[in-house]
């Protein structure tokens, strides 16, 4: 996969070191040694054809023998495209590699995985080679899953561009809901396509089930990709209820590409990663697409590895504050479109589009195409300079993690292995010596929680625990009640803003605690529960959803106050280790 590169133009930005720094980072991690290898292969020529038609591969294949004049005239044939003698072998290891994560993955031979591949995939279409990849391979990967069975695939695209071959492959098919969060600027970004803005959202059985969410300005930032992630991707991926989930993973809206242009952090992607993950029952698979700024591609790329071993995320290097005004246009035109097929989107149906005008080309770019680096080389001063910021996010951001993974009160009867019994539990998570702790006295926790002089969120679901802070108007503590009622949940805190009312816990999740929760940065996240009478697996799942998306926003740390339930506290430690 490194063995090719750019003969006529030694600029280009897709090269090599793409491949090559993504695994030095992994390794230098300990990464790749955590996980379970799956050797690449050659994918055949019946797989491809899954989503590619026979003449495009003949011609692919008919490449490795070509000359430099050859290939450059091929080349042109193709928009943002370079083939060398060696692509096409390259490219049948990537859709072979990205084939048989997916196989191993529904076959339950492993939990998820990434497929750390090049060349990428996600711009390549049935008849057309694009924007550097010669096949789909996240394209392959659903329809792999599909052939396997599977009635609901999730194809989550945050590569900074537009993945226009994963759109059109699944445009009409109820399947496959396929998400992508794209620079668009209102057309005038490459691929420079009306069907990459928001309302292309599908047609005939299909219809509903694309969701584009366009980047109408560069320099978004990790807070105005969560804005989207909470009031978009979450909520309608969770409507739908995949069984798989599938990441087109390109790193280049990280800081410093100079493609993209944006300014998501490297430790923003585990936090995407760790949401993800709590769909689907974990099976989530990663393939690498693109990012041309090896620091930053490198290191987005290794922390999404690791929150996919399990490893808590790290927090995030700068406050998140409001979206953007175009994002937020951008997210309401999404709602609003998207009300008639999704319940919770409907409320926004009777509501107004903001109306867009499109700032792309009058006609769209037709062959021979430019065959040289699309991206000019950057100042090297502006090359140093990004470079020592990524240095210095990595430098700052804390990999480390507890040894012990979770604490239980040794007032709580269990016998579960590997989990340590001991009556400061809640000590040892204040003090990041455990990662997660059960107990059953407010009182023990609230002792702790006055010693501090940190942020902590204290969720109240269902609760009848008497606690004495309830209403403290301490900055440094926020408290948040879930009450259900009939069939309604409740929310009030002392933040004003969290006030309203929810048909789910998903929803309450989603849409009202992830946005408090990350604006606060908790350092750690107190969950109080009573006795859980939801008998239905649905509900239980819905409440370890909450507890799973909530310790992304305080490196995973969380302290569990159970009223009471013998079985419940079994069910909750089983989770939690």
């Amino acid at each position: 996969m490194a063995a090719y590169s750019c003969s006529w133009d030694d600029t280009y930005v897709e090269n090599p070191e793409r491949f090559l720094c993504v695994v030095r980072r992994c390794e230098e991690l300990g990464l790749l040694g955590r996980c379970i290898r799956l050797e690449s292969r050659m994918s055949t020529r019946e797989e491809l054809k899954m989503c590619h038609d026979e003449k495009l591969l003949d011609l692919l294949e008919s490449t490795a023998e070509m000359s430099v004049e050859q290939l450059k005239e091929v080349s042109s044939k193709f928009d943002c495209l370079y083939i060398h003698t060696n692509s096409w072998a390259a490219a049948q290891l990537s859709a072979g590699g990205a084939i048989d994560l997916v196989t191993a993955v529904v076959e339950g031979r492993v939990d998820n995985g990434m497929a750390i591949v090049r060349p990428p995939g996600h711009h390549a279409m049935r008849a057309d080679s694009c924007g550097y990849c010669y096949v789909n391979n996240a394209a392959l990967a659903a329809r792999t899953a599909l052939k396997m069975g599977l009635e609901r695939v999730l194809v989550v695209d945050w590569d900074v561009h537009h993945g226009q071959g994963t759109q059109r492959e699944f445009y009409s098919d109820s399947r496959v809901m396929y998400v992508s969060i794209h620079r668009y600027e209102y057309g005038g970004w490459w691929p420079n396509l009306r069907e990459s803005d928001y309302d292309h959202t599908g047609e005939g059985s299909g219809a509903g089930y694309n969701v584009n969410i366009p980047l109408n300005r560069i320099g978004n930032t990790d807070s105005d990709y969560l804005a989207a992630w909470h009031s978009v991707v979450l909520p309608v991926a969770t409507e739908f209820a995949p069984q798989l989930v599938i990441i087109s993973a390109g790193f280049d809206p990280a800081i410093g590409c100079p493609e993209g242009e944006q300014e998501v952090s490297p430790a923003c992607f585990a936090h995407f990663t760790h949401s993800l993950l709590g769909l689907a029952g974990g099976s989530v698979c990663t393939i690498l697409e693109g990012g041309y700024f090896p620091p930053s591609l490198a290191e987005g790329a290794a922390l999404t590895l690791r929150s996919l071993l399990g490893d808590p995320c790290p927090s995030l290097p700068y406050p998140v504050v409001p979206a953007n005004t175009e994002m937020k246009t951008a997210i309401k035109n999404i709602q609003i479109t998207l009300s008639p097929y999704w319940t919770i989107f409907s409320k926004y149906k009777h509501e107004s589009i903001t109306p867009t005008i499109w700032q792309g080309p009058a006609q769209p770019e037709k062959p021979p195409f430019d065959i040289m680096c699309p991206t000019p080389p950057r100042a090297v001063e502006e090359e140093k300079r990004l470079t020592e910021l990524i240095k210095d996010l990595v430098r700052t951001t804390d990999l480390g993690f507890a040894e012990i993974r979770l604490a239980v009160s040794d007032n709580i009867r269990t016998q579960i292995e590997g989990v340590l019994v001991s009556n400061k539990a809640v000590e040892l998570v204040m003090e990041k010596n455990a990662t997660a702790a059960v107990v059953n006295d407010f009182g023990t926790v609230n002792v702790e929680l006055e010693k501090e002089n940190a942020n902590i969120l204290v969720v109240n679901y269902n609760s009848n625990m008497k606690t004495e802070d309830d209403n403290s108007s301490s900055d440094k503590k926020l408290w948040v009640s879930i009450q259900k009622e009939n069939k309604q949940f409740s929310v009030t805190s002392t933040n004003i803003e969290a006030v309203m009312d929810a048909m789910s816990l998903v929803q309450v999740t989603n849409q009202v605690l992830l946005p408090m929760a990350y604006k606060f940065s908790p350092h750690v996240v107190v969950f109080m529960v009573d006795k859980y009478t939801e008998s239905s697996s649905s509900s239980m799942s819905e409440l370890y959803y909450m507890m799973h998306q909530l310790r992304a926003t305080s490196e995973g740390r969380i302290i569990v106050v159970l009223g009471a339930g013998e079985q419940f506290s079994k069910d909750l430690i089983l989770w939690l280790k």
